[in-house]
């Protein structure tokens, strides 16, 4: 898809990264918006994300904070060594970093903070590790709450509710 099919009225196009990990390239990637002349934003680079199949992090420039806003994608059949990557991402964690996407860990019950499988064990053990709150209170994808906002700084997230289906989505917007 071309930049400009992307552009939406009074929203700048702040990241694209485009998935690589799929069949003939279908299927979704990562797009960050900022909505024009509110805040100083700008994509940075870490070392930490080249690792990771995909994930960004956007710095936001406000007159308090610079707060690091960080969109993962995990698929669901992800290899162990992307695993590490995004659990090493996680660790970068301060009170200024959100993390926010699609985790794919169907089987973890934030409620309760428990899990069945190692895998999932070893994320939920990085976020609390590093003393994150996790934002996402409803299913986000038929009855799995997959999609995440992760903050330690619970201040830095001011509402967190289900917008429904962005276009031809099967997750929810959060």
């Amino acid at each position: 898809m071309s930049e400009q099919e992307l552009q939406l009225p009074n929203y700048a196009l702040k990241i694209r990264e485009d998935r690589t990990d799929t069949t003939n390239g279908r299927g979704g990637g990562i797009l960050v918006y900022v909505r024009e002349g509110s805040i100083v934003a700008y994509e940075e680079k870490s070392p930490a994300l080249d690792n990771l199949t995909q994930g960004t992090c956007l710095k936001l420039i406000t007159k308090h904070r610079c707060i690091k806003l960080y969109v993962i994608y995990r698929s669901p059949n992800s290899p162990r060594d992307n695993d590490a990557a995004l659990q090493q991402v996680i660790g970068l964690a301060d009170k200024d970093s959100i993390y926010i996407g699609d985790f794919n860990y169907p089987d973890i019950d934030w409620k309760k903070m428990t899990c069945t499988s190692a895998n999932s064990r070893g994320f939920l053990d990085t976020v609390m590790d590093n003393f994150l709150h996790q934002f996402v209170d409803f299913p986000t994808r038929k009855q799995n709450i997959l999609d995440l906002l992760l903050a330690r700084d619970p201040n830095l997230v001011d509402d967190t509710r289900c917008a429904g289906k962005l276009g031809k989505s099967d997750h929810d917007t959060i």
